[in-house]
């Protein structure tokens, strides 16, 4: 944000950034719950355990819509619940923008506005609370997630596309008849800063988003050039 910046825009900013991560944590965490062993102390404390990592990752990794259209498919929330989930989400998005570095935002409050809205925002999150619907169980939301395979089984394949500076690229495997689209996110940590691994050989597993089938957990064969 360029210097100059008004206190009103400030509240506005600190709003609209402050409701979309939570919103867009209160989905995942709504979606990750049938997966978390709960700690007999502290719920916050909370883990999920180790087969289930790859179920955490495709949540995660999802775009805030998807998210809401599991929760509708599986009713976890009411529907006018999951509509102000999803307006609020729009209109956080419509109004700050941010490109690398440099955000703009496109309107600002008075601190008495801030401060209602805050408690507008803090009920509904309550509401959500204590509207949740019971959850499916691990294996159902399992089996939705990894719908054709065994989400543990890693496949062999090899990567035909990638972009490095868009961040994602396909991978091409004899058992599936279409290429599997991958984001950088799901390589290993030492490759996520290598430009140049095409035609590598690659290991996955199969993962889901609004788009279909997903690599995630990508493991390539060799190690990155130092």
């Amino acid at each position: 944000f360029r210097p100059g910046l008004s206190l009103e825009n400030t509240y506005f900013y600190q709003l609209m950034i402050t409701m979309g991560v939570v919103l867009e944590g209160v989905t995942a965490a709504i979606l990750l719950n049938p997966f978390v062993e709960p700690h007999p102390k502290d719920r916050s404390l909370g883990s999920v355990p180790k087969k289930f990592l790859p179920a955490m990752q495709v949540i995660i990794e999802n775009t805030f819509k998807t998210n809401i259209d599991w929760m509708i498919h599986w009713k976890l929330l009411p529907n006018s619940l999951t509509y102000k989930l999803t307006q609020m989400r729009v209109s956080v998005r419509n109004q700050v923008h941010i490109q690398g570095w440099v955000g703009r935002i496109y309107g600002s409050i008075d601190f008495d506005t801030f401060k209602r809205t805050l408690k507008q925002f803090k009920e509904l999150l309550i509401q959500i609370r204590d509207s949740i619907q019971p959850l499916p169980d691990p294996k159902q939301m399992w089996n939705f997630i990894f719908p054709d395979a065994d989400p543990n089984a890693f496949f062999e394949g090899k990567i035909v596309h990638y972009n490095y500076e868009k961040g994602f690229g396909f991978i091409a495997a004899e058992k599936f008849q279409k290429n599997i689209y991958f984001h950088r996110q799901a390589l290993s940590p030492n490759w996520k800063s290598v430009p140049d691994i095409l035609g590598k050989k690659a290991y996955f597993q199969l993962g889901r988003n609004q788009k279909g089938r997903i690599a995630i957990n990508i493991r390539i064969e060799g190690e990155p050039a130092s």
